[in-house]
């Protein structure tokens, strides 16, 4: 099993490329400050995507976990960066920390391709 984590905001980070140290990955999650802005998803998914392109070809499952509010500032480039992404064969994991029906279900159509 390989993880990382990257982090959007504004601006997109890299904060662990994938590796089999799990216990590093638990560490920079957990130390993790939250970056302020705004919520950029497209470039985060982009970067999960090129992330997991390391490990093409390799018998391994290919997820991309969004944990999120469901909110994105950039709405209009979801679609593509979604689409590259099942493209890819990624498959996309929402994670909704919210408190609105209206942004999990924004969630949940990006994940899932519909509301329903």
């Amino acid at each position: 099993v390989n993880a990382g984590v990257g982090q959007f905001s504004s601006k997109t980070y890299l904060e662990e490329a994938l590796t089999n140290d799990l216990e590093k990955v638990k560490a920079t999650a957990s130390a993790m400050p939250q970056r302020s802005g705004g919520t950029d998803m497209a470039p985060g998914l982009d970067l999960c995507r090129t992330q997991l392109a390391t490990q093409a070809g390799k018998d391994h499952a290919q997820v991309c976990v969004l944990i999120t509010d469901g909110e994105a500032s950039d709405p209009g480039q979801l679609p593509d960066a979604i689409a590259q992404l099942r493209a890819t064969k990624v498959n996309l994991m929402g994670i909704y920390v919210g408190n609105t029906a209206t942004d999990a279900d924004k969630l949940r159509e990006y994940a899932c391709g519909s509301s329903s």
